[in-house]
């Protein structure tokens, strides 16, 4: 799948520590939950590696390498959720940002509800989990 980044029009941004186990998973589900739609070509899944002991970061460049619609972020230190959650903000191309955890506790079925949302006109979405 060919992406530039003017082409780019959902980001998802999920932080990774200690996740190995499950970003396989992780990366299929945001895939099936997005392709097909109207973002099919023109999603990104960015992955944040905080500083994570795991094999996370080798699991991210290599699903990177594979993949053109993921990218891989990785901080030099344990900065924490919120701080590798902005660090991957920094790093979105898409007009609309969804935001989610690495361990699959929030569903990928739903970004697809939330771009909608944000597309109706909404500034801000959220859901329960």
């Amino acid at each position: 799948m060919k992406q530039k980044s003017d082409m780019i029009s959902l980001s998802v941004v999920v932080p990774v520590y200690r996740s190995a186990d499950v970003l396989h998973e992780l990366v299929s589900q945001v895939h099936a939950a997005l392709a097909g739609s109207t973002y099919d070509g023109h999603f990104e899944l960015v992955l944040v590696n905080d500083c994570s002991p795991d094999e996370s970061w080798e699991l991210i460049e290599r699903q990177a390498n594979e993949h053109a619609w993921i990218r891989g972020v990785s901080l030099r230190r344990n900065f924490g959720q919120h701080n590798a959650t902005m660090a991957g903000l920094k790093y979105a191309r898409g007009k609309i940002v969804v935001i989610m955890d690495d361990d699959l506790q929030h569903p990928p079925t739903a970004i697809l509800r939330l771009a909608e949302m944000i597309e109706k006109g909404f500034d801000v979405c959220y859901t329960r989990y």
